[in-house]
């Protein structure tokens, strides 16, 4: 059991967008988000307790972020 959920918890990290702080912010506030491309809507207090969350798995994952975005520099692929 414990096998699969590191597997899970590592499959959710990767598939992050990494600017996971960011998205629950704008969301708390009902502001868009470019990231995303969520329009504003009314502001959901709620997403600021997910933040303890978002900051260490967008730690987590930033070396993933760096190694993708060294990548896709190289090769002239618009980000």
């Amino acid at each position: 059991m414990r096998t699969v959920s590191a597997i899970l918890l590592f499959a959710l990290l990767i598939s992050s967008s990494g600017c996971m702080t960011y998205s629950s912010v704008q969301r708390a506030k009902g502001k868009p988000n470019v990231v995303t491309g969520h329009n504003p809507t009314e502001p959901h207090p709620g997403y600021y307790a997910l933040l303890p969350l978002a900051v260490p798995a967008d730690i987590a994952t930033s070396p993933f972020q760096l190694l993708l975005y060294v990548l896709l520099s190289s090769s002239n692929t618009p980000l």
